[in-house]
């Protein structure tokens, strides 16, 4: 957990990486199933942290995967999300700011 703090106050960030490599091959004839690989390990920041500001996301990465998900949710199920984005690299810095609160 992450906590997220501005103007005195103090906010926990659950951020969740999802990997979705593997879903290239659904693009190719004939591929019948996506592979899954195993979620990445949050690599920056670390667990307990806080942040004045929004904070960029790094994870080590997962050998075959094309891209990866970030989700950022309220709550542990990640119904709703507050964001989720994809990207090829192995760190990412929200373009917005994460709304205020408990996440």
């Amino acid at each position: 957990m992450l906590r997220f703090g501005s103007n005195r106050r103090l906010f926990a960030l659950v951020v969740a990486a999802v990997m979705l490599g593997g879903l290239a091959p659904l693009s190719q004839p004939g591929a019948a199933n996506a592979v899954v690989l195993p979620a990445p390990s949050l690599t920056s920041p670390a667990d307990g942290s806080t942040a004045s500001a929004n904070p960029v996301f790094a994870w080590a990465a997962v050998p075959n995967a094309t891209k990866y998900r970030i989700e950022i949710s309220a709550n542990a199920s990640f119904s709703p999300t507050v964001m989720t984005d994809e990207t090829a690299n192995l760190r990412y810095a929200p373009a917005t700011e994460l709304p205020l609160g408990t996440l």
